[in-house]
C-alpha cells in the first residue's frame, strides 16, 4: 500500500485552488509566501515591524524596522528582496533572514519605497510588496516672541503662539499656529 502526500497550492491573484503537485519522491511546490492579516492604526514608533503586503511610515524617530516574510514551499524557496525594482545588497545597515525578514537599521528618507521580497525555489517563484512612506508626525512652531497692543489703536494685531501676548480688552488678535510635517502618499506598482 502506497501513502501520497498532496499539497494545494493557492494562487495570490484569486485565492483559488489552482494545482496539485505530486512526485514519486515525496510532494514538490512551488514557494509561497504566507500573507498575513494585520490591522495597525498608523502610528510613529521606534522600533516597527510589519508583515508583508503592508504598508509602514517612517518618521524622523523610526529607530529601526523589520518586514516579515514568510515563506514555504519545497525544496524550501530562497528568499531575495527589491527595492522599486533594483535587487538589494545587504550592509551592516540593510540585511535579510533565510527566514525572509528584512531588517532596516536606521531607516533614512532615502529608504523610502517599495520593497518586494521574492521566494523562488525550482518549481517558480512568487512575489508580494510592502511600501515604506515618509512622514513626518505633526508639529507646533512656535515663536517666543512677545507681542503687546500698547500704542497700536484700531489695528488688527496678529501674533504666533508661543510667545507672551498682552492686549487690551476689546482689541481684535489673530493668533497663528503654524504646523510642520509632511506625509508621503503613493502606490506600488
Amino acid at each position: 500500500m502506497f501513502y501520497y502526500s498532496y499539497i494545494c497550492l493557492i494562487s495570490p491573484a484569486d485565492r483559488q485552488p489552482n494545482r496539485w503537485e505530486l512526485s514519486s519522491r515525496g510532494f514538490t511546490s512551488r514557494p509561497l509566501i504566507i500573507r498575513q492579516q494585520q490591522n495597525l492604526p498608523v502610528t510613529f514608533h521606534r522600533n516597527i515591524s510589519i508583515s508583508i503586503g503592508h504598508s509602514a511610515f517612517l518618521t524622523n524617530a523610526t529607530r529601526s524596522l523589520t518586514i516579515l516574510c514568510p515563506t514555504k514551499g519545497f525544496p524550501p524557496p530562497t528568499v531575495s528582496w527589491s527595492k522599486d525594482g533594483t535587487l538589494l545588497q545587504q550592509s551592516d545597515r540593510i540585511w535579510w533572514e533565510s527566514s525572509g525578514r528584512l531588517h532596516i537599521l536606521q531607516p533614512r528618507a532615502a529608504d523610502g519605497g517599495c520593497y518586494t521580497c521574492t521566494a523562488t525555489n525550482p518549481h517558480g517563484s512568487d512575489s508580494q510588496t510592502s511600501q515604506l512612506l515618509l512622514a513626518e508626525p505633526p508639529a507646533i512652531a512656535v515663536s517666543w516672541r512677545n507681542v503687546s497692543d500698547r500704542g497700536v489703536q484700531g489695528h488688527r494685531l496678529r501674533a504666533v503662539v508661543g510667545g507672551h501676548v498682552s492686549v487690551c480688552q476689546g482689541a481684535n488678535i489673530t493668533l497663528d499656529c503654524p504646523v510642520t510635517g509632511r506625509s508621503q502618499h503613493c502606490a506600488c506598482l
